[in-house]
């Protein structure tokens, strides 16, 4: 069993109907600098898309790419840019045309040339398809803005940020053997000064466009209208490499192997951005590449996420819990037992108080079907994050090694499932994180009530 942090979508139509949109204006420090300002120069027909993949346009859609001719606006590490995407001039016209549904990616790279061209680019936001809305629906629902915050450790310097609206109507065919169809993209970008005193400078996953989308990636190549919450977002991922054997338990309780079953913690991984307080989808899944459960319902037992500092490779006492849901005695229903009722996908919110900064999420799945001969297998997998806004928070940790082999303390590790007796299940590890104590979190801990309802939701849409 695998799982993956997703938002999926889809679209079809018999004719092809190009969208328009183009980002018209940038806002920083409530300040609005017009097109013609900082952005790079359009071309005439600057609201047109890019149709193939692979044309130098995917770069920035710019008539001129030499940036000596677009003057760079500074910002902040930690501030917000918002990019306002508009159809026409006007800018109260909308983002984009209705039913042109699809996600919206923002990526930066350091500027090493006079020109965009062949540069390494690194993901700094991502939105698909969440609370039942396209990325490019809730852009028109907001008047065409799109905040995004410079993450907040950049070093200082000049960079390019390519703001993208990716439109799916006609995706589900492929556009090298029609090119009437396939994704529309609508990338522009925008010259920037970082100031602060940031220390990095990402270089690792990096990608180049055009090259880092094909005609045939699960998110180029797909039918928005069906089933768009398994939408695949295209660019580099946030979630650490499967180990080959990928919906095996974990071989050991220790290391990687027991944090997300990963080969090493040092693995190169693209961080998602994600707001303290919002919520993160984790989509579980039994085989690769399907619909439906997560896991054998016979595998019952709980589900459980943890989050620690990035930078600690989660070694030591550093795992703080989220979120927790074990078993319920008046539905008779194991966490298990929900999971599969939501097709495998369950919501987990970012605790609000918490520090900004890059965390690793570990979602869990605690399988006890072998517990009563002394066998317990973890599920784990993790996802890069970068949260930002928040407080100061740093919740105290624990030491996953020492959770996972102490069956005194946390008696249920071994906990019999088949004495036929209803009772309440002791859930391991420490109380949920809550803001500014470490008692349990109640508005966190799902109940079989709750996740009747979001199953129930999760179908009507």
């Amino acid at each position: 069993m695998r799982f993956f942090n997703t938002l999926f979508f889809l679209g079809s139509g018999a004719l092809t109907v190009l969208a328009h949109t183009h980002i018209r204006n940038i806002i920083i420090n409530e300040v609005v600098y017009d097109r013609g300002e900082h952005i790079l120069p359009y071309f005439s027909d600057f609201n047109f898309p890019v149709k193939d993949p692979l044309s130098a346009n995917m770069t920035c859609r710019a008539s001129n790419s030499n940036l000596d001719n677009t003057p760079a606006i500074e910002i902040g590490g930690n501030d917000v840019i918002t990019l306002e995407w508009h159809q026409e001039i006007d800018r109260n016209s909308v983002a984009i045309q209705a039913q042109h549904d699809g996600p919206c990616l923002v990526y930066m790279a350091k500027i090493n040339k006079p020109s965009p061209s062949d540069l390494g680019w690194f993901k700094i936001y991502e939105e698909g398809y969440s609370g039942g809305n396209w990325c490019s629906t809730s852009l028109n629902n907001k008047g065409g803005k799109l905040n995004v915050t410079i993450p907040e450790d950049l070093a200082p310097g000049d960079y390019i940020l390519r703001g993208e609206i990716i439109a799916l109507p006609e995706a589900e065919r492929v556009y090298a053997s029609d090119l009437t169809a396939g994704a529309q993209y609508y990338p522009n970008c925008v010259h920037l000064t970082v100031t602060g005193s940031g220390k990095t400078i990402p270089n690792e996953n990096l990608v180049v466009f055009p090259g880092e989308y094909s005609s045939t990636h699960p998110g180029i190549l797909v039918n928005a209208n069906l089933n768009p919450v398994n939408y695949q977002i295209p660019g580099p991922d946030c979630i650490y490499p499967y180990n080959s054997n990928f919906n095996f338990p974990a071989e050991e309780f220790s290391g990687a192997e027991l944090y997300c079953r990963t080969k090493t913690m040092s693995a190169s991984v693209d961080a998602c951005t994600i707001a303290a307080g919002d919520t993160i989808t984790l989509d579980f899944k039994e085989e690769e590449g399907t619909n439906g459960r997560a896991i054998e319902n016979e595998h019952n037992g709980p589900i459980t996420a943890y989050m620690a500092p990035a930078e600690s490779m989660g070694e030591g006492a550093v795992w703080f819990k989220i979120f927790e849901q074990g078993y319920d005695m008046d539905s008779d229903k194991w966490a298990i037992n929900i999971l599969n009722e939501n097709d495998g996908l369950i919501d987990i919110k970012i605790p609000a108080d918490i520090k900004a900064g890059d965390y690793i999420l570990r979602g869990e799945i605690l399988a006890l079907h072998l517990a009563d001969q002394g066998v317990y297998e973890v599920y784990s997998n993790c996802v890069l994050l970068t949260v930002t806004g928040g407080g100061s928070a740093v919740p105290e940790g624990v030491d996953l090694k020492e959770v996972y082999t102490n069956t005194d303390k946390y008696p249920g590790l071994l906990w019999d499932l088949y004495d036929g007796e209803k009772k309440e299940y002791p859930i391991p590890g420490p109380p949920v994180y809550e803001a500014g104590t470490s008692g349990p979190l109640s508005n966190n801990s799902n109940t079989s009530e709750d996740s009747d309802k979001q199953s129930k939701q999760r179908k009507q849409q």
